[in-house]
């Protein structure tokens, strides 16, 4: 289950948005992004902060291709949102990504804000939840406005076993 948002996340939520609008940017709120963010921000163990971000989203069923994330601290006697937006403005000159999780500790003397954001590309149609054995399963679904067009799609399939097999998919406009 993803995470509740507690007063203050709700409060950085609110700022990112701001920011986010200010820029003319499309920024939707992903409760799986905020989960990975508080798996990201339990983990002592990595030397690299955001080493484990993609298998973090990944376990909590992201398929995103494109992650980012920012940590920084807010001193409890400054504004949180002023810092903030100062913060996202200075980090993200160029910004291609769609959604956003966020997860705040709170500290005795300053609030430790975690954001991720990610981009989401691929639309799918609905799938039947079963079919027969033996039966084909097709898959549709569309690729959503972005910055630089697609090209190529390929569809990736981790099996039990452990092998991956990879298929190209046929793009028709943003269409496959």
């Amino acid at each position: 289950a993803a995470p509740s948002l507690t007063g203050v996340e709700q409060h950085a939520l609110s700022t990112i948005k701001q920011w986010a609008s200010a820029s003319n940017l499309s920024l939707n709120y992903e409760p799986r992004l905020s989960k990975t963010a508080r798996l990201l921000s339990k983990d002592t163990l990595s030397s690299q902060p955001f080493e484990h971000l993609r298998r973090y989203a990944h376990s909590s069923g992201m398929t995103d291709g494109l992650f980012a994330a920012t940590r920084f601290d807010v001193p409890k006697e400054r504004n949180l949102g002023d810092t903030m937006l100062a913060h996202l403005s200075h980090t993200f000159p160029q910004f291609p990504y769609n959604r956003v999780g966020v997860t705040v500790d709170s500290g005795p003397r300053a609030h430790h804000i975690l954001v991720v954001f990610s981009r989401h590309l691929v639309q799918l149609h609905p799938t039947p939840s079963q079919i027969p054995f033996g039966e084909t399963l097709t898959l549709r679904g569309s690729i959503k406005e972005s910055a630089s067009p697609v090209k190529n799609l390929s569809l990736v399939t981790a099996l039990t076993d452990g092998s991956i097999h990879t298929r190209p998919l046929t793009l028709h406009d943003s269409f496959f």
